[in-house]
């Protein structure tokens, strides 16, 4: 199965403060589609977390992330660094090698904080490579005192086997609600087969907004639908119905698979080949929007749905000479009774999600300190953070 461990950062900068004569770092290897986010937008008393990857399967993009403290400065305050990375396979080939990337350049406070280096090289191994285990080889040059540093980090590359992991609604249902917080794409599949023939797929409250979630988790890895296809034979007819949904929406285009398909099969899909999953608009006119942004949320762990829910806490000053709010003519004309409706359920949904994803409370934060919103929004926001 896809490996992984929780790394947190205060581990990272302990280590480094042992090695405090030259520039020093770690390496992390992570499928976190949203690291840059996680990094960029915590803020305060939590400690930005990421998904570390030991094992990675073959065609699965992964990214190489740098992690850098006791830099060197200039009379400026300026750092900069540079590395080259090299990726040697079991055999101890060469197979793939960048010099000269940059790390680093900007002006620091202070040299032993822990920054995330400007460049992430993404990597995918495909079926000329060779499994077992590869060394990830790193060094960095800190131009303002000319040091050098040597990382190295294993990662072994595994054939994907299909294994059944998901056996009740519980369980699902957890993973699901957890699952940007350590993505690992490919339990992804049995999760969807699990879905596909549960009763939660009979669920039309529930159905709409896991089609949302499978889909940014899909859409994001391709490489995963060849996979699912290949189990799609073994379903019953209901569930196979699901999967050709979700390959719809997430724009699987194997011509061999959909030729393969029986008549009525293939007439299902081409009755659904033109719809698809409406993507939620800014500004939210409905209540599913609002589920659909949190469930693509719960797939990716980015920021962007959260400032976009966020956006609908201006719907509570219209009506009330409002600041940017009352505007929008969009919102101005929606009936009043399902504007306060959208407002109600983001503040309940941003405090319950506040408490439960702390997340969710460092995109809030982030939201208020930093960003332009309207005084409506900045005040509603310290009401939900101060709960």
């Amino acid at each position: 199965m896809f490996t992984h461990s929780r790394l947190c950062l205060l581990g990272i900068l302990l280590f480094c403060f042992s090695r405090i004569w030259a520039i020093d770092g770690v390496i992390l290897v992570t499928s976190d589609p949203a690291y840059k986010d996680k990094w960029n937008y915590s803020q305060g008393g939590s400690t930005p977390q990421f998904s570390k990857s030991d094992t990675v399967y073959k065609d699965q993009p992964f990214s190489i992330l740098l992690f850098l403290v006791n830099y060197a400065t200039d009379s400026e305050t300026e750092a900069a660094i540079s590395f080259d990375i090299e990726l040697k396979d079991p055999s101890y080939k060469t197979v793939y090698q960048q010099n000269n990337l940059p790390a680093l350049k900007a002006k620091v406070k202070d040299p032993m904080q822990v920054l995330l280096g400007d460049a992430s090289v993404w990597v995918s191994l495909n079926e000329e490579h060779a499994l077992g285990r590869y060394l990830i080889k790193i060094r960095l040059h800190d131009w303002k005192d000319n040091s050098y540093q040597d990382l190295e980090q294993e990662l072994v590359l595994q054939e994907y086997v299909y294994n059944p992991v998901f056996a009740e609604e519980t369980q699902f249902l957890h993973w699901q609600q957890r699952y940007y917080q350590n993505p690992h794409p490919f339990m992804a599949i049995d999760a969807f087969i699990y879905f596909a023939n549960s009763t939660l797929s009979r669920d039309e409250t529930i159905y709409w907004p896991s089609m949302v979630f499978f889909r940014e988790i899909f859409k994001a890895n391709p490489f995963l639908l060849p996979h699912l296809a290949a189990q799609y034979p073994a379903q019953p007819s209901e569930a196979r119905k699901h999967l050709l949904y979700l390959m719809r929406f997430a724009e699987y285009r194997d011509r061999q698979f959909f030729t393969s398909l029986a008549a009525d099969e293939f007439a299902f899909y081409q009755s659904i080949i033109k719809r698809d999953l409406a993507q939620p608009k800014v500004p939210i006119t409905s209540p599913r929007e609002l589920e659909m942004l949190w469930y693509m949320f719960l797939a990716t762990g980015s920021f962007d749905p959260i400032k976009r829910i966020a956006s609908s806490l201006d719907y509570s000053s219209y009506g009330q000479g409002s600041y940017r709010g009352a505007e929008d003519p969009v919102v101005r004309e929606m009936p009043s009774a399902l504007r306060e409706g959208i407002y109600q359920n983001t503040v309940l949904q941003l405090v319950t999600n506040c408490d439960e994803h702390p997340l969710v409370r460092d995109y809030c934060s982030f939201l208020l300190k930093y960003t332009e919103q309207s005084e409506a929004v900045k005040y509603e926001l310290r009401e939900i953070l101060d709960h």
